[in-house]
């Protein structure tokens, strides 16, 4: 499997940097790793999701075809435009919000309560400090990885969550996988079960791709050659 390209793609409350261990790994194991900064999208002109697909796309491209689109978290929600403008057959949700078959995502009536608990003067807090300090130590015990993921949190404005993200018709067809990381996805890894999505959950929580980085590559890689078994599995017979 070395030799695949990643497309890493980041929560739009996050930074890139949530990511930044992972990709070091994987490029360290061998993979092409593209990892864009998706944090100017959100104070773009609206539609704001369509400046953050764009930005991705454009870093896509560079890897050539087919990479494996990989979303954590809120990113879940611009996977399928994504994918489909890059022409790419492998879709992978790590701990992420799962969009519907076709229409529109809309936020969710329990994240609408939670971010508007989040509003000062109509910008979100950063994400980090949502939580308590009890929390936060939990995820993240190191002082230096709070200030590292804290270092390009944006401040998003609470409208970029009001608007309507289309989804390609037919883009659940793709391969895609999901990789629970915490029980707060469990909805979605259900959710994934229905749909009949390859499933592999980890035993970890939502930054694990920052602090567990090797061993969540070590799921993602067998979460790929579950999705997809006769482009992955090199010289085996896909019938056995």
């Amino acid at each position: 499997m070395r030799g695949e390209a990643f497309l890493l793609v980041h929560s739009p409350l996050l930074g890139p940097s949530c990511w930044r261990p992972f990709g070091d790994v994987a490029s360290k194991a061998g993979y092409a790793i593209a990892l864009p900064d998706l944090t100017s999208a959100s104070t773009a002109q609206p539609p704001r999701w369509e400046a953050l697909v764009e930005t991705a796309v454009e870093v896509g491209e560079d890897l050539g075809s087919e990479p494996v689109v990989i979303g954590h978290s809120g990113a879940g929600v611009f996977l399928p435009e994504i994918a489909h403008r890059l022409g790419a057959t492998e879709v992978l949700f790590i701990d992420a919000v799962v969009p519907p078959l076709q229409g529109e995502h809309r936020t969710s009536p329990s994240l609408t309560r939670l971010l508007d608990d989040q509003v000062v003067d109509g910008k979100l807090r950063p994400w980090i400090e949502w939580w308590p300090e009890a929390t936060v130590s939990d995820l993240l015990p190191e002082p230096e990885d709070r200030s590292r993921l804290s270092s390009d949190m944006p401040i998003v404005p609470r409208s970029f969550f009001d608007e309507a993200v289309p989804v390609p018709e037919g883009w659940s067809d793709r391969n895609c996988g999901y990789l629970r990381l915490s029980t707060a996805y469990d909805v979605e890894y259900a959710e994934a079960g229905r749909r009949g999505w390859a499933r592999l959950q980890f035993d970890g929580d939502h930054l694990s791709i920052f602090t567990r980085s090797a061993p969540v590559l070590s799921a993602v890689e067998e979460l790929i050659t579950i999705v997809s078994p006769v482009r992955h599995r090199d010289g085996e017979d896909p019938t056995r």
